[in-house]
C-alpha cells in the first residue's frame, strides 16, 4: 500500500467510495456518481491524498490549511476508507501523513469533524483527538 498525493485522474475512484461510504449507516446520504464526482472536483482546491494498492484507490483523505485566532491549523475535510479495508492501519497513516505536513508548515493543531454515531469517534480517540465544545448548526432553507 502506498500514499500519494492525488491527481485529477484519481477523482472517479474517490467519487465513487465517497459515494459508496457516505450511502451507510449513520450518514445515509444520497450522493450521486455524478454529485459525489462534483463534490471532490469541489475539494481539489484542497490537499488531498489517497491510499493505493494494487492501483486502486481504497481511500482518501482531504485537508484544507485554516487560521484561528490561536494560530494556523490544518482542518480534515474527509477521511474515508473503503469498508473493506478499514481497520487495517490505513486512516492511520493517512493520519500521520497529515501531522507530518503539519508539523512541517509550522501548523498548531489538527481539526476535524466526526458524525456522533460514526465508528470513527473512536478511532480519533485513540489517535488523542479530543471532543471540542463546538456544536454544528443546520438549517434547512
Amino acid at each position: 500500500m502506498i500514499i500519494r498525493k492525488a491527481t485529477p485522474k484519481d477523482y472517479k475512484e474517490i467519487s465513487l467510495i465517497y459515494k459508496e461510504e457516505f450511502g451507510k449507516n449513520p450518514y445515509h446520504e444520497k450522493w450521486t456518481e455524478e454529485s459525489a464526482f462534483q463534490k471532490i472536483k469541489e475539494y481539489s482546491k484542497n490537499h488531498i491524498l489517497v491510499a493505493e494498492k494494487e492501483k486502486k484507490v481504497i481511500g482518501f483523505i482531504i485537508f484544507s490549511e485554516l487560521l484561528l485566532d490561536d494560530g494556523p491549523r490544518t482542518f480534515i475535510d474527509e477521511l474515508v476508507i473503503t469498508e473493506k479495508f478499514q481497520k487495517q492501519g490505513i486512516g492511520h497513516k493517512l493520519i500521520a501523513e497529515v501531522e507530518t505536513f503539519s508539523k512541517n508548515n509550522n501548523k498548531i493543531g489538527i481539526l476535524l469533524l466526526a458524525h456522533e454515531e460514526a465508528n470513527a469517534i473512536e478511532f480519533y480517540n485513540k489517535l488523542k483527538f479530543k471532543k471540542e465544545k463546538w456544536v454544528l448548526f443546520d438549517k434547512k432553507l
